[in-house]
């Protein structure tokens, strides 16, 4: 997966050409660009015709938008993904182009220099959460193509109420375990005989400094877990 962090268009297109020519099948633009350019569209174009997907939040973290969806989140080969956060209405934001939401607060972040996750907030930790999903989909199901890849995390999503896709949040919150799982309509059920056996699996025993531990947080926002 390519992670791209540049305002410049033109680095931006470089950027991501560089990363496809790489092997990346997910490529992150964490930091959009402002203003959209022959050179970054005609990029995008060339690395989702070779089986890459561009994800890319639209707009800047911590900024309201200004004159629309940003670059490259824009074009419609991209997947444009927004943050959405437990507890706090989505702000409405109609002008904006958005494929699909994925928690945005605090979220934290590995980058490789460190050993501890660097904490982020806002659409582009939304953005990376979302890519890092499409690669692990993309690992179960290698022979996925960009449009295949984005429609699956877009259809597997918890979908707002009543028409997609929303001004907030697209076609809806981001659900993981889904896209990983989710049957293709054109795949068979699998057989009877040839389903799994199933297995017994022994819980430990709770350990003195486990018992009455608080549960641990959902960590997506949309819908609460099942009781």
């Amino acid at each position: 997966m390519g992670y791209l962090v540049h305002r410049d268009a033109d680095l931006l297109a470089g950027g991501i050409r560089a990363a496809a020519g790489a092997g990346a099948r997910v490529i992150l633009v964490a930091v959009p660009a402002a203003q959209g350019i022959p050179a970054l569209r005609r990029a995008v174009d060339d690395v989702t015709r070779t089986g890459a997907l561009v994800v890319a939040p639209p707009r800047f973290d911590q900024e309201m938008p200004r004159g629309g969806t940003l670059f490259p989140a824009a074009y419609p080969e991209v997947l444009s993904v927004t943050s959405v956060d437990p507890g706090v209405p989505a702000e409405e934001e109609p002008a904006l182009r958005v494929d699909l939401a994925a928690p945005g607060d605090q979220t934290g972040l590995a980058t490789g220099r460190s050993p501890a996750p660097a904490i982020g907030s806002g659409p582009s930790s939304a953005a990376a959460l979302d890519a890092g999903a499409a690669a692990l989909v993309l690992s179960h199901r290698p022979r996925l193509a960009p449009a295949q890849l984005s429609d699956r995390l877009k259809t597997t999503a918890h979908p707002p109420a009543p028409r997609l896709p929303d001004s907030q949040i697209g076609h809806g919150v981001l659900d993981p375990q889904a896209a990983i799982s989710a049957r293709p309509p054109d795949e068979p059920a699998p057989s009877r005989s040839a389903a799994p056996r199933p297995h017994t699996v022994t819980k430990p025993a709770p350990t003195r400094s486990s018992v009455g531990a608080a549960p641990r947080p959902w960590p997506w926002p949309w819908p609460p877990p099942s009781a």
